[in-house]
């Protein structure tokens, strides 16, 4: 399993740490040990995640990114809803029931929507990598996608060691997406 800072994590989605000091924010498929979730509220800000790998307390919430059906919180919930390097949306082979690469798309526009439930009017849903794969789907729902530069530039680093992205993939890691509910 790969850790990745909250520094990066909050560079690669966008977030300015002034800006959503007042939102209540979900990370969805935070990780095993929660690190953007602690970083946020250790910097006062209130933060919320979801993963399979975390024990139910005041602020974790124990569920697969992957069986997504029902976020266990109130509609209009959060200020901001991320989610990041979450392979639950990528790839359809996290998922041994899903051999149709259109049904999985259907099914992360599903888990796309419901985590747009949680969040408030104005609020907005910040995923890295992007979404571009989505974007027809997405947009058949009258839904607001923009695509953002992530300043990735096809270099991966895991532990202290950079590696090349698939030119495959390129597109994809160099943006994050983000909608917004007007």
């Amino acid at each position: 399993m790969t850790r990745f800072s909250p520094e990066l994590q909050l560079d690669n989605l966008g977030i300015d740490l002034i800006r959503v000091k007042k939102a209540k924010i979900l990370d969805v498929g935070c990780g095993r040990n929660a690190d953007l979730v602690n970083f946020l509220r250790n910097q006062g800000i209130e933060a919320e995640g979801i993963d399979g790998l975390v024990h139910n307390e005041d602020h974790l919430i124990q569920g697969w990114v992957l069986d997504l059906k029902s976020i266990p919180r109130p509609s209009k919930n959060y200020g901001v809803v991320v989610t990041h390097m979450n392979p639950s949306l990528y790839d359809p082979r996290t998922d041994k029931n899903e051999k149709n690469a259109e049904n999985f798309s259907w099914r992360a526009a599903r888990i796309i929507l419901e985590m747009l439930r949680v969040v408030q009017q104005s609020g907005e849903l910040r995923c890295f990598p992007s979404l571009k794969f989505l974007d027809e789907k997405i947009k058949r729902l009258d839904l607001p996608i923009e695509h953002e530069p992530s300043y990735f530039k096809g270099r991966w680093i895991l532990g202290h060691v950079p590696v090349d992205v698939k030119p495959a993939y390129q597109d994809m890691f160099d943006y994050r997406t983000i909608i917004r509910k007007d």
